[in-house]
């Protein structure tokens, strides 16, 4: 871990309140899943499915193999 990062973790550990630090750990969790799924999504492999699925939601509906509605 760098030592900024430590530095920035013991500060709050010595400053904010028991539930202060749960929610700064959700956001940090957040950001964390957040980078995980950029990863995946701007992936070549990522990038290769999106394609894909756009193409069949393209074919899907100049098929007229759609319905209106939402997501329910």
């Amino acid at each position: 871990m760098v030592d900024e990062l430590r530095q920035v973790f013991e500060q709050a550990q010595q400053r904010l309140s028991e539930e202060a630090q749960r929610h700064l750990a959700a956001h940090i969790e957040a950001w964390l899943e957040e980078q995980e799924w950029d990863a995946i999504v701007n992936s070549p492999e990522g990038q290769e499915t999106l394609e894909r699925l756009a193409a069949e939601a393209r074919a899907e509906i100049a098929r007229g193999d759609v319905e209106e509605g939402g997501w329910e």
